[in-house]
């Protein structure tokens, strides 16, 4: 383990970039096209962390009061 306490494995890859952002955005996309979802997971991202939807508990969303 180094200094910073971050896994010095030389098998974990890497990553300078943003976790989030157009990446990610990019990376749903790719996964939404080989797994072929229903119309309803659309949904599902619209409601996703917005006001009368529901929280991702995973993400670094602010959490409401």
């Amino acid at each position: 383990m180094s200094i910073d306490g971050l896994s010095d494995d030389e098998n974990t890859p890497h990553y300078d970039n943003p976790a989030g952002g157009w990446g990610s955005v990019g990376s749903m996309a790719r996964i939404m096209g080989e797994e072929r979802p229903t119309p309803a997971v659309l949904d599902t991202l619209r409601r996703q962390n917005k006001p009368g939807g529901f929280m991702c508990v995973s993400c670094a969303w602010g959490k409401p009061a």
